[in-house]
C-alpha cells in the first residue's frame, strides 16, 4: 500500500514540473514605479535657442524607464491656464522670445527590458528641477508625461573676469589656487586651470608654440616661459559675449592663443604668459654685532635682527624683495652677519635706489640694552659718492643720524660728507648680576642657602633617631631567640 502511495505522489510531482511558468507569473502584481526626477533644465533665455540637451533624469527603481523632451510655446495673450490652450509644437532651431510661454514635456516610458515587470501608477511623485510638476499616466501604466511652463528670462552680460595667481619664481612651486572676481560679482564658476611651459629658444608668441603641461609638483626652472590657461562656466542668469574682457595679474588676456569669448563651448578662456625665467640677483650687505657683558653674569644665546626702513622710520616692505638679517649670539663677542635682498633689479632698485636706512630691531629682551645706530644704503648705480671702479649693483654704506622732528617723529638722514664703510657696526650690553642683594640694598657677592624658619637643634634629633634605631634592633634578636627556643 505503501510503495502505491509513493508512485501516486512521484506521478504528481511530474505533472507539476510539466506545467508552464507564466501559469504562476501570470497572476503576480507588477512592481511599481514610485518616483522619476528630471533635473538641470535650463530655463529659456531670450533670443537663445531652447535646451534640449543638459538636462537629467532618475527613477525609484533605477534604470527602469527612457525619457524625451519636446518644447512647446504659446503667446502670453493667448495663454489662459486652462486645458484648452493651443500650445504649438518649436524645434531646436527656433529663438525664444520675451512674448511667450515655454513648456517642456517630457514623455516617460517604462524601458523595453522591464515592460512585463513594472507599471507607472497615477500616485508616482515626479517633478522638474526639484518641483512637484504636472503628470499624466497613461490608462496602460506604460507611460506618462511630465510637464512645466517656463518664461524666457534675459540674461545679464559678463563684461570682465580678472584673475591673480602667484607668479613663477625659479625654485618655487606653481600655485594652483587661483583667486578670481568677475563683473558682475559671481557671475562666472572656474572649471579648469592648467600651467603650462615652453623653452625660451622654443617660444614665438603664436597659436603654434608647442606648451607642455606641468603638475603641482614641478618646479619652475630658469630660461622658460610659462603661461596659465583657465576656463570659466557662466552662471544661471548670466552670459558670454564677444566684448567681455579678462586679466591677470593686472595684465590683459593674452589672445595669441585664442579670444576670451568661447562661443563653440560657450566657456569664457582667460590665459597669462610669464617670463622667460632669469635668476634674480641677491645684493649682500655686510654687519656685525658685539655682545658686551655689563655685570658679572655673562649673556646666553640671543637672537638680534637688523630690519629696513625709509627715512620717516616707517619699515620698507617691497612684494616683490625679500630682506633678511639676523644673527645668533652666544656670550660676549662679535659676530658677523650678512644682509641680503634677493629681488628683481627694478624692485631693488625701487627699495634702495634713492636711500634706505637700516636700524636694530628693539626686541625689548630683558636686561639687554640695544645699540640705536642707523645706517644708510645706495645702490652703485645711482649713489654719486660711489666709486667708479666698484662693480653695478653694489651696495654702499653710509653713516646715518636719526633725529625726532616737531610733531614728535623721527627724520633719518646720511651724514654730509661721510664715507662709506666696509660694514655696518651694532654694540648691545648684557647687564645681569649674579649676586643677591643685602637687606641694605648692596651686593653681598656669597649667596647663601635660604632658611627655612625652623631654628630646633639638630644634635637632639640625631640622638633620637639612634635609640630607636638600636630599640628596634634589640627587639628583632629578641624576638628571633624566642622562636629558637620553642
Amino acid at each position: 500500500m505503501k510503495k502505491r502511495i509513493l508512485s501516486i505522489l512521484l506521478c504528481l510531482c511530474m505533472v507539476l514540473m510539466l506545467c508552464p511558468v507564466t501559469a504562476f507569473a501570470e497572476g503576480e502584481a507588477l512592481e511599481e514605479i514610485t518616483e522619476i526626477a528630471v533635473y538641470d533644465v535650463k530655463t529659456p533665455v531670450i533670443d537663445e535657442h531652447p535646451d534640449y540637451g543638459s538636462w537629467l533624469y532618475s527613477s525609484t527603481p533605477s534604470g527602469v524607464v527612457n525619457v524625451g523632451l519636446q518644447w512647446y510655446q504659446i503667446s502670453k495673450e493667448a495663454y489662459t491656464g486652462a486645458a484648452g490652450d493651443s500650445w504649438q509644437l518649436i524645434n531646436s532651431g527656433y529663438s525664444c522670445s520675451k512674448d511667450y510661454y515655454y513648456k517642456a514635456v517630457f514623455s516617460v516610458r517604462v524601458g523595453n527590458s522591464v515592460t512585463e515587470t513594472h507599471t507607472i501608477p497615477n500616485t508616482v511623485k515626479a517633478t522638474i528641477n526639484g518641483e512637484t510638476c504636472d503628470v499624466q499616466v497613461a490608462p496602460d501604466g506604460k507611460s506618462c508625461d511630465l510637464s512645466r511652463i517656463f518664461e524666457a528670462k534675459e540674461l545679464q552680460p559678463i563684461s570682465n573676469i580678472a584673475v591673480t595667481v602667484d607668479e613663477p619664481v625659479i625654485g618655487a612651486k606653481p600655485d594652483y589656487t587661483p583667486e578670481f572676481t568677475a563683473t558682475p560679482e559671481g557671475s562666472v564658476t572656474l572649471d579648469e586651470f592648467f600651467w603650462y611651459k615652453i623653452s625660451e629658444d622654443d617660444y614665438a608668441g603664436t597659436n603654434e608654440d608647442a606648451w607642455d603641461e606641468i603638475s603641482a609638483d614641478d618646479v619652475f626652472e630658469e630660461g622658460y616661459y610659462y603661461s596659465v590657461e583657465l576656463f570659466f562656466t557662466p552662471n544661471e542668469n548670466y552670459s558670454l559675449n564677444e566684448d567681455m574682457t579678462a586679466a591677470v595679474n593686472g595684465e590683459p588676456h593674452d589672445d595669441a592663443y585664442g579670444p576670451v569669448y568661447d562661443g563653440f563651448f560657450g566657456k569664457a578662456y582667460v590665459s597669462g604668459v610669464f617670463g622667460p625665467l632669469v635668476p634674480q640677483p641677491t645684493l649682500k650687505v655686510p654687519f656685525t654685532i658685539t655682545v658686551k657683558q655689563g655685570s658679572s653674569a655673562a649673556p646666553r644665546k640671543t637672537v638680534f635682527e637688523l630690519e629696513i626702513v625709509n627715512s620717516q622710520g616707517d619699515k620698507l616692505v617691497f612684494n616683490g624683495v625679500e630682506v633678511t638679517a639676523a644673527v645668533t649670539t652666544n656670550g660676549k663677542g662679535t659676530y658677523k652677519g650678512t644682509m641680503t635682498f634677493t629681488g628683481s633689479l627694478e624692485d631693488l632698485d625701487d627699495m634702495l635706489g634713492e636711500g634706505a636706512f637700516v636700524r636694530q630691531v628693539d626686541a625689548g629682551k630683558a636686561n639687554w640694552t640695544y645699540d640705536d645706530t642707523v645706517w644708510g644704503l645706495f645702490l652703485r648705480n645711482v649713489a654719486e659718492l660711489a666709486d667708479d671702479a666698484a662693480p653695478e649693483n653694489t651696495v654702499f654704506i653710509f653713516p646715518a643720524t636719526c633725529e625726532k622732528t616737531d610733531d614728535g617723529g623721527l627724520s633719518y638722514s646720511m651724514v654730509d660728507g661721510a664715507n662709506p664703510v666696509e660694514r655696518m657696526t651694532f654694540t648691545n650690553t648684557y647687564t645681569k648680576s649674579s649676586t643677591r642683594p643685602s637687606e641694605n640694598g648692596t651686593n653681598t657677592g656669597t649667596i647663601t642657602s635660604p632658611q627655612t624658619g625652623d631654628n630646633s637643634n639638630l644634635t637632639v634629633w640625631f640622638a633620637l633617631l639612634a635609640v630607636s634605631a638600636a630599640g628596634v634592633m634589640g627587639a628583632g634578636v629578641y624576638s628571633k631567640r624566642r622562636r629558637s627556643s620553642r
